[in-house]
């Protein structure tokens, strides 16, 4: 499910963003969820009013551990890439 978000830019790339596509589909973003933008790649996280924000250290060091979400984060990543690429 793709949900309709505040804009706001990429805290890397400036890019515009306005809308975020998850894995679990049948609900819409929640603060804290982990979000990488589609223009760079870069992984940032949802505040309360869902705008990005940087992850904070406890939450980086969860991701760093957390081998199944790393695959899925780099599986995103790797299709930004291609889609730059095209």
């Amino acid at each position: 499910m793709t949900t309709r978000t505040p804009e706001c830019r990429c805290l890397n790339c400036g890019t515009r963003l306005s809308a975020a596509t998850g894995n679990d589909y049948d609900n819409p973003p929640q603060e804290g969820a982990i979000m990488v933008c589609m223009h760079c790649g870069a992984i940032m996280a949802f505040d309360d009013e869902l705008q990005v924000r940087c992850l904070t250290a406890a939450e980086a060091q969860a991701v760093a551990a957390d081998t199944e979400l790393l695959r899925e984060l780099a599986a995103v990543v790797l299709k930004v890439r291609l889609v730059q690429r095209n």
